[in-house]
């Protein structure tokens, strides 16, 4: 896409602007691109995973390894058969209420109750009361699409035919900060994309989830 951007600005051989600014340049156009996607269709970075909760004693927590990928979660439930009832709530850590469900403990053998959950950190799940039985969940979340470093130039959990997007950015971005007067014009073209994009995300199906254990191994088609 830097090369791309470059031949359209032609500043292949001079080189005006240097690679870290069309890498933070590409990096704002895919931002803006995912948050067009999700715009267009708020389930198209949903995922799915499952795992398993180990046993532990009181007073200590039971925590879940988020996958490399994770940005939000939307969904949190027991798979086991005859504990689907045990529920989830939202409660932060420093609350007292998750401190005392901690010293009280877990008593899930009859297939009923409840977790405090916590994120701590980026990757990591808290529960309170620690788990007295081994459980196995399935989470929804919302797939993060990761910055682009050298020598990478292709985002992650976006189709290779929006990319266009991403290449018209940069360029707007150099144009603006010379202060050219083209800028007009691929401010316009940047907005037939995004229609395009909108409309193309549209028609298109809707991913099955792809459910792992433990992490998530990358999407090879689209």
């Amino acid at each position: 896409m830097i090369t791309a951007a470059r031949l359209t600005l032609r500043d292949l051989s001079v080189r005006s602007f240097p690679e870290p600014f069309f890498v933070g340049a590409a990096n704002e156009g895919k931002n803006e691109l995912a948050k067009i996607i999700r715009q267009a269709r708020e389930s198209y970075f949903e995922y799915a995973a499952t795992g398993t909760i180990t046993a532990t004693s009181a007073p200590n927590p039971s925590e879940i390894t988020l996958p490399d990928d994770f940005s939000e979660l939307l969904q949190i439930s027991i798979t086991n058969v005859g504990y689907e009832d045990i529920g989830f709530i939202f409660l932060r850590q420093s609350d007292p209420r998750f401190h005392q469900a901690l010293i009280d403990g877990g008593s899930f053998g009859s297939g009923a109750g409840v977790f405090y959950y916590d994120i701590v950190g980026l990757k990591t799940l808290r529960l309170a009361p620690g788990a007295d039985i081994a459980l196995t969940y399935a989470i929804k979340y919302t797939q993060i699409v990761a910055d682009m470093t050298l020598p990478t130039d292709a985002p992650t959990a976006i189709p290779a035919d929006y990319y266009d997007y991403i290449v018209t950015w940069m360029v707007c971005e150099a144009l603006r900060s010379v202060g050219d007067q083209r800028l007009t014009l691929y401010l316009d073209k940047l907005e037939r994309q995004k229609n395009s994009t909108v409309a193309s995300v549209n028609a298109r199906q809707v991913r099955e989830p792809m459910f792992v254990r433990g992490y998530m191994e990358s999407e090879e088609s689209w």
